[in-house]
């Protein structure tokens, strides 16, 4: 019976963590790393995508709040407004 009941919880444990994950880009990972002790809360990171006959450069702005989903902004640097996906 023990057995069983661990057996849901990593079951369950996997299903969560697999849900809870995402990419911008599904191809090409892009993982951006912080300054030490910096916030999470507010981050805003250079993003460059390159194909065979173009590249394209934005900034990409992570915005948080206490009881909401993150939400992601993009902008180019011609263009100074913001896209929310």
């Amino acid at each position: 019976m023990a057995v069983f009941f661990w057996r849901e919880c990593v079951l369950f444990l996997c299903i969560i963590l697999s849900a809870a994950s995402f990419n911008l880009e599904p191809r090409i990972p892009v993982i951006k790393f912080g300054r030490s002790g910096s916030y999470f809360g507010f981050s805003v990171a250079e993003h460059q995508t390159i194909t065979d006959s173009s590249s394209t450069s934005c900034r990409l702005a992570l915005a948080q709040t206490l009881n909401k989903i993150p939400a992601f902004y993009k902008t180019s640097s011609l263009d100074p407004e913001f896209t929310r996906f």
